[in-house]
């Protein structure tokens, strides 16, 4: 990841968002009963329950997933190019050399920053499962509202199909670029 990427940004939206969930399991730790909701049935109804420690669980997912998040962009420019599963492989191994480079500078950063965006719906799913399990304890709320949770995971899913169908016809382009300028 470049120093002056745009990355960073979705890195800090990240941050905040996890920082955000720890903020609201801690603060509501001491208020919280013995016993809390590990679990949200399909219903959005709990169906498990455990001891209040269990509110740490989605923030520490969380910060896990942004860690390795992290560390794989940080990570990607040394991963072996064999190791990436990306459209039009074959093609982009049987340019020269310094063309397979200037793909591959592309294709690296494009990858960190799809991991990061994917993370934004997934630190909100975190940070409304939190929520949800702080005041369905309180007896505030019955359960998880299965049109924000369903909404969440349809972005997420939305997101991941539109950025493989932009890759491919990126990495289409690029390849075709690169080909081009060999005859």
């Amino acid at each position: 990841m470049q120093r002056d990427s745009k990355v960073w940004y979705l890195v800090l939206i990240n941050l905040v968002l996890v920082a955000l969930c720890w903020w609201l399991a801690a603060s509501n730790y001491s208020i919280l009963p013995d016993e809390i909701p590990t679990h949200f049935g399909f219903s959005g109804l709990p169906d498990g329950w455990g001891g209040k420690g269990a509110i740490f669980i989605e923030p520490a997912v969380a910060t896990g997933i942004l860690l390795l998040s992290l560390g794989l962009g940080l990570l990607m420019p040394r991963i072996p190019k064999g190791m990436l599963n990306v459209p039009r492989k074959g093609r982009i191994e049987k340019l020269p050399e310094e063309a397979r480079r200037r793909v591959y500078c592309w294709l690296y950063p494009s990858v960190a920053t799809f991991l990061f965006i994917v993370d934004i719906p997934l630190n909100l799913l975190f940070l409304f499962i939190t929520l949800t399990t702080i005041k369905v304890a309180q007896c505030e709320w019955e359960g998880l509202n299965n049109g924000i949770m369903w909404s969440l995971l349809a972005c997420l899913v939305i997101y991941v199909a539109a950025w493989t169908v932009w890759m491919y016809r990126k990495v289409n382009r690029l390849v075709e670029g690169e080909e081009r300028k060999l005859l």
